[in-house]
């Protein structure tokens, strides 16, 4: 309980204290036009806010008027949106992912940034809380009682325990240009808001690009303690191979007792590598991956370094002559049946509506945590649908089919941070015959580990590669067998203590990149039996081998390998329909899928930028 309390009150404290810091002007401006040594760049996951900048505009000027009509100021300037600023308010916002505060996570005290277009920030002020970017100007404002009742003429003003600075800043005539940006980052479980101020009354006009999924973020390499590498074929003939990195990247946590806690991400850039025996093949980047360039046969090993952290991936090269296309087979009536829709949410509402019309249970989960959406296969068993939520809203095709099924009960999966209660009490309203359970846990292991319910055995798979775990949902369900997530580099300490008291056999499914040997040693510690493994060259290969253990009689559903939005929903639906998941690209279906769709039923999720036509009309 003292635990819990503690948390609680350091959450209710961070989300309220916001940090501000105001900057004296610099006497060089100077923007980071390549990565230092000693950084990488990782990619931090999450999605911003995309919030009405008119609206939000409106509302700061409406505070800055309000101050120089009751004399807190000499004039009103109003503020001008800046797509300059907005551009560092972007960056600043993902940077707080990994260090929430005015120190950048690539070193040194200094949230100085030089927009594209040359426009420089004078100040910055930040704000962390559940909803977004509005509650940020709210908690700005709220320091205008603190600023009224301080003496601003008193020394050492700034060093005062009454926190004003945001409000100062806010209402300060010398900024006349302003840009904002909010970031959710599951790794964080709240908005992460990025307020940039400028005295500058012009700047050049600029465009700024759409809202990335995963943002570039650059970060001192100290903070990764360690590596996991991964390998995947992309040509026929299997002379070209994609090498991933995944890093353990110690993050600055406000919730945490310790204060640190680690988070998994994709090294892009920075790290250094070797191929062995240099023989063998040659690397070169290619974007954010790194291509591997068979040059003979043979076992291949490459190696990536940053610091004194190293990781690795084994290899067979085996490149061939292209080989004839296969004539395709005949397939069955039905085959590439499609289930679209304009957005997730839609795709996720259309397979409850079709194929779990007498659900007593629907399950309801954050159209971005993976995580806990696998979770929720444990307790479908293709019972029960998955429906998508945003964290703050819930749209109308959830709205709908909630409506349409009127189930006896709904489970929230995820925690206020990733489902608010305002949406838990819209979704007790929409479905009033529902008993609306939550259950939720301080990341997605501790949510994963309150859904084991099985005795009969688990199915462990990497708790960040959602492809590994999507395919070994139906097939844990196949084996009255459950879903465990593991963390890269160790056994989650809530799956330790359950599997010390609830001892079951254990399958892997992913290669030693996902899952490596020294999680697989453990799991077998923990239950008495070494685990066995299922493994493929890639994650498609991976589908096709997990598939191999159904029946050849029964359907399968194929979903993008590439992105989990629609994917996610298909679990429930393949445990319905005792099928197996395959994945695919979007626009070629590799050899070993083709193989397992050969002969089956196909059902499609998601339209052609998942699934593309050519794939589709490729199983007719």
């Amino acid at each position: 309980m003292k635990h819990a309390k503690s948390a609680f009150l350091k959450f209710l404290f961070c989300t309220v204290v916001i940090a501000t810091w105001i900057l004296p002007q610099p006497a060089e401006a100077q923007a980071v036009t390549e990565l230092e040594e000693g950084h990488v760049v990782i990619l931090v996951t999450g999605e911003y806010e995309d919030f009405d900048r008119d609206a939000l505009l409106s509302e700061v000027n409406r505070i800055r008027k309000e101050a120089k009509d009751e004399g807190l100021v000499d004039r009103y300037v109003p503020l001008v949106w800046s797509n300059g600023l907005e551009e560092t308010a972007r960056t600043r916002a993902a940077e707080l992912t990994v260090v929430p505060g005015h120190i950048r996570p690539r070193g040194g005290r200094n949230p100085y940034m030089t927009a594209s277009n040359g426009l420089r920030n004078s100040a910055e002020s930040l704000a962390f809380n559940e909803r977004g970017i509005f509650r940020g100007v709210e908690q700005f404002y709220a320091e205008k009682d603190a600023f009224l009742a301080t003496d601003l003429h008193a020394a050492h003003v700034e060093s005062s325990d009454q926190m004003i600075g945001h409000y100062r800043v806010l209402i300060d005539p010398v900024y006349q240009r302003v840009g904002a940006a909010s970031f959710y980052s599951p790794d964080s479980g709240v908005y992460q808001v990025a307020f940039a101020f400028s005295s500058a009354p012009a700047e050049r006009k600029m465009t700024l690009p759409a809202f990335p999924h995963a943002v570039p973020v650059e970060i001192d390499a100290s903070r990764v303690t360690a590596l996991a590498l991964s390998a995947e074929g992309i040509d026929a003939q299997e002379r070209d191979v994609v090498i991933r990195v995944t890093g353990a990247v110690t993050r600055t946590d406000l919730f945490a007792d310790e204060g640190r806690t680690t988070m998994t991400a994709p090294i892009v850039n920075g790290l250094s590598w070797e191929v062995l025996p240099t023989s063998a093949g040659s690397l070169a980047p290619h974007g954010e991956e790194m291509i591997l360039t068979f040059s003979e046969r043979g076992p291949v090993t490459v190696r990536a370094q940053i610091g004194g952290v190293e990781g690795a991936v084994a290899l067979e090269a085996t490149p061939s002559e292209p080989s004839t296309p296969a004539e395709p087979k005949p397939q069955p009536e039905g085959t590439g049946t499609r289930i679209d829709g304009p957005r997730r949410e839609h795709v996720a509402a259309e397979v409850a509506r079709r194929y779990f019309g007498d659900a007593d249970t629907v399950l309801v989960v954050n159209d971005m945590a993976f995580g806990d959406a696998i979770s929720a296969s444990n307790l479908s068993g293709g019972a029960s649908p998955i429906l998508y939520t945003k964290k703050d809203a819930l749209p109308e095709a959830s709205r709908e089919v909630l409506r349409e099924l009127a189930p006896q009960r709904v489970v929230v999966l995820g925690g206020p941070s990733s489902v608010s209660r305002p949406v838990v009490d819209d979704i007790a309203r929409t479905a009033p015959a529902a008993r609306v359970e939550r259950i939720s846990g301080a990341d997605r292991y501790a949510v994963n580990a309150k859904t084991l319910a099985s005795t009969a055995g688990y199915v462990a798979v990497s708790g960040t590669v959602f492809s590994d775990a999507l395919v070994a949902a139906p097939y844990a369900a196949s084996m009255d067998a459950q879903v465990a997530l593991t963390t890269p580099f160790a056994v989650p300490e809530v799956l330790a203590a359950r599997l010390s008291t609830v001892p079951a056999s254990v399958v892997i499914v992913g290669g030693p990149a996902s899952v490596p040997e020294s999680v697989a040693r453990r799991l077998g510690t923990l239950t008495g039996v070494a685990p066995s493994r299922v493994t493929g060259r890639d994650r498609y290969a991976l589908s096709a081998a997990v598939a191999a253990r159904f029946s050849e009689k029964a359907p399968a559903i194929l979903v993008s390998g590439e992105t989990f939005a629609d994917a996610l929903v298909a679990a429930p639906l393949a445990q319905r329909l005792h099928a197996p998941i395959l994945l695919t690209r979007a626009h070629r279906l590799s050899e070993e899928v083709a193989e397992a769709l050969s002969n089956r039923q196909v059902i499609i999720l998601g339209g052609p930028a998942s699934v593309g036509e050519d794939v589709a009309a490729a199983l007719q």
